[in-house]
């Protein structure tokens, strides 16, 4: 038994390491769907890269930038529920009309950081002067990882509700103080 254990994780170690996809994913298996949340319509494109699934989301709507949740099981306490953003669009994820995610863990059979990663992404619109947050709707999503699985199953997206702006929007202001939220 050991001797299987270990040919598994040597035959699946290389391609772990170098990225290469095992389930190597259709371009016409792409889902494309339109969401409600918070009486606006998103668009959203689903796709499977580098084994975990990707994001692109746009909404009909006067917005100007997008917000991220993420939360996580992960060993890290840091990376179990954060704002997902950059330095150079602190605190947005992007001050774009587009929404696009693909997140990528290291993952072999004996060492799997987290078993879920859900995203909650908002389109937003800013008042950049007077420091107001609007939020205009969003979309849940993400990934679990199963016992005995390297490879993620991607959550459905699905619309955000009110109550769970109201939810973040209480983590949001922790982290990001200077603004207000509407």
């Amino acid at each position: 038994m050991e001797l299987l254990k270990f040919y598994i994780i040597f035959a699946l170690f290389p391609a772990c390491l170098f990225g290469i996809k095992l389930n190597q994913y259709k371009p016409e298996d792409r889902k494309d769907l339109t969401i409600e949340s918070f009486g606006n319509s998103f668009s959203t494109q689903m796709s499977i890269e580098q084994n975990f699934p990707a994001i692109h989301i746009t909404m009909h709507g006067d917005y100007n930038a997008w917000i991220h949740l993420v939360r996580t099981d992960a060993e890290d306490p840091k990376l179990r529920e954060f704002v997902d953003t950059c330095h150079e669009t602190y605190p947005f994820y992007t001050k774009g009309i587009a929404f696009d995610d693909a997140p990528l863990w290291h993952i072999t059979p004996t060492h799997k950081p987290l078993t879920f990663w859900i995203g909650h992404a908002y389109a937003v619109r800013v008042d950049f002067n007077g420091k107001k947050i609007l939020c205009l709707g969003g979309i849940k999503w993400g990934f679990t990882i199963k016992d005995n699985c390297i490879h993620p199953n991607a959550i459905n997206p699905n619309g955000l509700t009110n109550e769970d702006w109201l939810v973040d929007q209480k983590i949001l202001a922790k982290t990001i103080s200077e603004y207000n939220f509407s």
